[in-house]
């Protein structure tokens, strides 16, 4: 049995880049890959709060990303989620929520097919779910499963590596 999906850091990274898109248009998109693809020093600087990123805000202040924006600079006014004296992009948790939820979403649901598909198929059922990869260093999707498990009686383990 192989039930699958498409839900790792990477679509995290493509809800980043909707969330910009959708906030500040081509003066987000009209910028060279080198400044904003992977790789770049701006997405590096996600990565980080990525794995750091909590169900629970650890404080009310924003995650800031360094990213000039030129298109922005002569912009009169403030612009909601960019400081253009310090050229920074602001995230706030409900932000980073919008980056994470619906990959989360997708693993919760891959992981009740499977747990489903199982039980019809009349196996034992399942009592351990071991999070490993990339994406199950994050501790908000293990907040999240650990939260889906624990509803079903479930055991969640990480590797200490995290796989």
């Amino acid at each position: 049995m192989r039930l699958g999906g498409k839900c790792g850091g990477t679509y995290i990274d493509r809800n980043l880049y909707k969330l910009l898109r959708e906030r500040f248009g081509s003066a987000f998109t009209s910028l060279p890959l080198e400044r904003i693809g992977p790789g770049s020093e701006f997405m590096q600087t996600f990565e980080s709060k990525k794995k750091n990123f909590r169900s629970e805000a650890a404080s009310k202040k924003p995650v800031k990303l360094r990213l000039v924006m030129p298109q922005l600079s002569n912009t009169p006014g403030e612009i909601r989620g960019y400081d253009k004296r310090w050229s920074e992009v602001f995230l706030t948790h409900d932000d980073m929520k919008r980056c994470f939820d619906p990959v989360v979403d997708k693993v919760l649901e891959l992981v009740e097919s499977q747990v489903t598909a199982v039980r019809r198929e009349g196996k034992p059922l399942v009592e351990t779910i071991i999070l490993v990869g990339g994406l199950g260093e994050s501790p908000y999707l293990r907040d999240k499963l650990f939260e889906w498990t624990k509803e079903r009686n479930i055991r969640l383990t990480t590797p200490w590596t995290g796989g």
